[in-house]
């Protein structure tokens, strides 16, 4: 986000459906008394009159950021989104996305509506920590290819990663530089891993005795 106030942050979708062992969607998930509806997204004619309401009340935004866990988790629902947008808004984006939502048409969608860039959760090059420690379920090279495409169309990436994961070796940080280096993200920011009570990798760091390494 901008620091001189001229990128108004949006939140349209709820939820998120992925497991993610450090995330506090899983507390919240459980303590949902429909867990079927957890993820939800308006329908397109509410979310652009919200957009439109707020940049009634903030006039001077000239670029938007969109929140929500996984943007383009619902494809359907993101083309239609997309076309609306481009017409009744209009102003550039950015937003979340995951590698598995990723494919060339989602891509030329977002970026026919205006969207400059796209965040997304490496959080580690190693996959045995992505996969069975985080939970996370996708390989470096899904990675590798969902982001080729993202910026094959000029939209600019941004990764997020973690580093101090238990059982993260030396090595297996070294991986995540690696990655990030080899698929040439545009900016990126990196974490100290902390075990959030509520969250499955707490209840693991608690069984293992493992400590945050910082």
């Amino acid at each position: 986000m901008s620091d001189n106030g001229d990128t108004l942050p949006v939140m349209l979708g709820r939820g998120c459906p992925y497991n993610c062992n450090y995330c506090c969607n899983n507390a919240i998930k459980d303590s949902c008394p429909n867990k079927k509806n957890y993820v939800r997204f308006p329908s397109i004619e509410r979310g652009i009159r919200i957009i439109k309401e707020f940049i009634e009340l903030y006039p001077h935004a000239k670029k938007i950021e969109f929140a929500d866990d996984t943007f383009t988790l619902n494809k359907k629902w993101l083309q239609e989104f997309c076309t609306t947008y481009k017409k009744e808004i209009g102003l550039p984006f950015i937003c979340n996305a995951r590698v598995e939502t990723i494919d060339e048409k989602v891509v030329v969608d977002l970026k026919t509506a205006g969207c400059t860039s796209l965040y997304f959760g490496i959080e580690t090059g190693n996959e045995w920590l992505r996969n069975y420690i985080l939970n996370r379920k996708h390989s470096n090279k899904q990675i590798i290819n969902a982001l080729n495409i993202v910026k094959k169309n000029r939209i600019k990436c941004f990764s997020s990663n973690i580093v101090g994961l238990p059982f993260e070796t030396k090595k297996m940080m070294k991986e995540t530089y690696k990655l990030n280096y080899d698929i040439n993200v545009d900016n990126g920011i990196c974490f100290y891993f902390f075990p959030f009570p509520g969250t499955k990798l707490y209840q693991i760091c608690l069984k293992y005795g493992v400590r945050p390494r910082i």
